[in-house]
């Protein structure tokens, strides 16, 4: 299959795969993708949801933060199947109101999912809360054990920051196929096209795997061949946890400009359950690296 080098804005993008979806056709860069899904969800046959509403953002575009992370984790089918739901309230008279209203759902996501206690949103809220000048507005102190505090801190990650996603499309057993790693790249461009619209002052990659997509653009991205940082956390009791947490800086170069970014490899960890302060200090050591590191 041949790479499409035009660099979509994310704009372009919704604009494209929304035109699609209302024409009642299945999303195209979506399915184009299905050589890079190793694993794939039952009754799908891409890898992802060719039907179902796209996850390209959540919160402020205009962030000072951005994190980016793999892929929606939901099962393809479901997501295909919430279609009319997750779109009911829109306006589908035109593209343009139907953008208007998704691009307003987005941005106040964390608003109207102010109330349910998602477990993976409030260990970004304790992975982000050690990151002075973020531009997160959490209330201090903060109480991991405090139900009121946590949905609080869950609310102001979703809502202060941009969170992308390299792949807007969801699957819940997403794993990549690297060798079809160069499929990657116009999303990748989409993705550096919408950092580089402003200058951010924190930018993380919120998965180990995006390590060897960088690889694959070393132009692009420098200092890939620096060594990961690790550190192993104390647990409460005064045990070191069998785990690695590691992190690596780099520097991102686009149509001309640079951005110091970090590849948080150990951000999703989804078999350390409700270890909140374990998430918290796994930021503080990832905030330090990045203020320790040697790119500007």
């Amino acid at each position: 299959m041949d790479i499409d080098n035009r660099i979509l804005s994310l704009d372009d993008r919704m604009r494209q795969d929304f035109e699609e979806r209302l024409q009642g056709l299945p999303i195209s860069a979506a399915v184009n993708l299905s050589p890079v899904a190793k694993m794939r969800d039952p009754g799908s046959t891409t890898g992802f949801s060719t039907r179902g509403l796209p996850g390209f953002f959540c919160g402020n575009r205009d962030a000072e933060t951005v994190v980016v992370n793999l892929n929606p984790g939901m099962d393809a089918g479901k997501a295909d199947s919430l279609w009319g739901s997750a779109t009911g309230s829109f306006d589908k008279s035109n593209i343009e109101s139907f953008i208007e209203d998704y691009s307003k759902s987005c941005r106040d996501y964390g608003i109207n999912d102010a109330t349910r206690y998602d477990e993976f949103d409030i260990k970004q809220a304790a992975f982000w809360s050690p990151w002075d000048g973020s531009g997160i507005s959490f209330q201090r102190p903060l109480d991991w054990k405090n139900p009121d505090d946590c949905l609080k801190a869950k609310e102001r990650v979703l809502t202060d920051k941009l969170q992308l996603e390299l792949v807007a499309y969801a699957s819940s057993k997403f794993s990549i196929n690297k060798k079809q790693i160069g499929l990657f790249y116009p999303f990748i461009q989409t993705l550096l096209d919408e950092i580089f619209k402003k200058k951010r002052t924190y930018v993380v990659f919120a998965a180990a795997i995006f390590e060897d997509i960088f690889k694959a653009y070393p132009d692009t991205f420098e200092g890939i061949s620096e060594p990961n940082r690790f550190t192993k956390l104390i647990k409460k009791d005064g045990t070191r946890t069998g785990h690695k947490f590691n992190c690596k800086v780099i520097t991102i170069h686009f149509n001309g400009r640079t951005q110091k970014a970090l590849i948080a490899h150990s951000f999703p960890r989804q078999n350390i359950s409700k270890a909140f302060n374990m998430m918290e200090k796994y930021g503080e050591f990832c905030y330090n690296e990045w203020k320790n590191s040697r790119f500007k």
